[in-house]
């Protein structure tokens, strides 16, 4: 198992996830958790950061970008974003 930690930075984005998000959220962080190499994408700037990231929740509208620290089997979640949609707009 890995332990995941929350940066400060995305804190305040996972403090305010709507609740629509959060059961997308639990599964990937139950992902991490177990596999952190394997899920979502490398992020392409950083082929040797072990950068990764995945879009979850409903519409793909949540983006998490995690590193992962093997040696300490660490995992952390250093943004979270959400994009909300205004009624009516597309």
């Amino acid at each position: 198992m890995y332990r995941v930690n929350i940066d400060v930075e995305a804190q305040p984005e996972l403090d305010a996830l709507p609740t629509e998000a959060v059961p997308a959220f639990l599964e990937l962080l139950t992902a991490l958790e177990t596999s952190p190499s394997t899920v979502g994408e490398p992020v392409r700037d950083t082929p040797t950061a072990n950068m990764r990231s995945l879009a979850f929740g409903p519409d793909g509208r949540g983006l998490a970008i995690w590193y992962v620290v093997e040696e300490e089997r660490r995992v952390e979640v250093v943004r979270l974003f959400w994009l909300q949609l205004r009624e009516g707009r597309s």
